[in-house]
């Protein structure tokens, strides 16, 4: 067992015994030293009051218990983090981050990266999966743009949702996906409104750009939202690219903007030096990732959800299938809009597997519930977040949930 292992077991096994051993008030006269008293001041709500001063393990590794959870450093690892039971928070080389106690960073698992382990990816096994249910999104809506970001939490922008007794439009809020704890946060306020068509790509520092009628980036780190120059050829459902310069290229019927980081601004260029910045490189789509070339449509099934897992295969989720096809004509000839005359399709939330190797189809379980023009985003560790859309009586969603191939 990994010393990291061995400290996550130590705190699970130490939540266990304080939950027995804590004094159930603040201990008169303790306080939080080194390490322990950093992760407090960072997360003091989360962390609660001190109930005793820090003790030692025979190993050597140090706990305190706390009014909400315990405190706990390993000495090997030198990292002090804190556990609810449910879920830790670890003051890393990323800075405080939250995960769920069986989840681990990559960077726990001696990989490099913020995001968590791979360890749930599929193996191309054939395996069905499992669907899971994650927090509800703050904010019922369809149509919205999801980003992953370097942390390896999801970023949703915009979509259309409900704004007043029967009304319905844009949101203007934004909202952030923790996939350790399966829970959202608020993401702030854009300053302009935007629809699953919109541009959104990360760039090489991290930052989400975002651009439409009008154009704005995300900063992760600092959590806000900051206004780009403006663009000279703002267009609904233009294509925006990352490109590998760090600067980003948003190309419409319109014309071709660029937009340059340094300046925050946008500079129109012409198809030809357009086509000489793409040859420069680009970064991958982290919005829409391509599907396989050999990807083949379902068979009977339409408006569905898909997304490319990280062993190739790709998860095809929701949508409508096929009851009865149309039914021929016999006798007088029927009219167009004759209900014999035309297909019938159901919404469902059942799941396939689309292997290209063999070109075959597999059932992949079935979701919680509908997501008719819901949002679908594949996670750093390989799990599949499917989040909003409408239910069967076209009803705006806020319920997400998780596939694990």
């Amino acid at each position: 067992m990994s010393c990291l292992n061995r400290f996550l077991s130590l705190a699970l096994a130490m939540v266990t015994w304080a939950a027995m051993a804590a004094p159930a008030a603040a201990g008169s006269g303790c306080q939080f030293q080194l390490g322990f008293k950093t992760l407090h001041d960072s997360l003091s709500d989360v962390v609660g009051d001190c109930q005793d001063n820090q003790q030692f393990a025979a190993n050597g590794d140090a706990f305190q218990h706390t009014s909400r959870g315990l405190l706990v450093w390993h000495r090997a690892g030198n990292s002090a983090a804190f556990t609810d039971g449910s879920s830790t928070w670890l003051n890393g080389p990323c800075g405080v981050q939250e995960r769920a106690n069986q989840a681990q960073f990559s960077w726990e698992a001696g990989s490099s990266g913020c995001g968590l382990a791979p360890a749930l990816q599929g193996g191309g096994d054939g395996s069905v999966g499992t669907w899971a249910a994650a927090g509800d999104m703050l904010i019922a809506r369809e149509r919205a743009i999801l980003v992953v970001l370097d942390s390896g939490e999801v970023l949703m922008v915009g979509g259309e949702g409900s704004v007043g007794p029967g009304l319905s439009g844009i949101i203007p809020q934004a909202e952030i996906f923790n996939p350790g704890i399966a829970r959202w946060r608020p993401a702030g306020r854009p300053t302009y409104l935007y629809q699953a068509d919109d541009g959104a790509v990360r760039l090489t520092n991290g930052d989400v750009l975002v651009a439409g009628l009008g154009a704005e980036r995300y900063n992760q780190v600092a959590a806000s939202w900051t206004p780009t120059g403006p663009l000279h050829v703002g267009y609904p459902a233009g294509r925006l690219f990352a490109l590998a310069s760090g600067q980003g290229l948003f190309v419409t019927p319109k014309g071709i903007d660029r937009y340059k980081p340094d300046s925050n601004s946008w500079d129109q260029v012409s198809p030809k030096t357009a086509n000489q910045l793409l040859f420069g490189g680009v970064l991958p789509d982290t919005v829409r990732p391509s599907l396989p070339a050999a990807f083949q449509q379902p068979p009977e099934r339409s408006a569905f959800l898909a997304v490319p897992l990280l062993d190739g295969r790709v998860l095809v989720a929701g949508g409508q299938v096929l009851r009865s096809p149309p039914q021929p004509s016999s006798g007088a000839p029927l009219d167009a809009l004759s209900p014999r005359f035309q297909a019938v399709y159901d919404f469902t939330t059942t799941a396939e597997l689309f292997d290209a190797t063999t070109a075959t189809w597999s059932p992949a379980g079935t979701m919680r519930t509908f997501h008719r023009n819901g949002m679908v985003a594949r996670l750093q560790d390989g799990r599949v977040l499917v989040a909003g859309g409408l239910d069967q009586q076209g009803q705006f969603v806020a319920a997400s949930e998780l596939y694990v191939p």
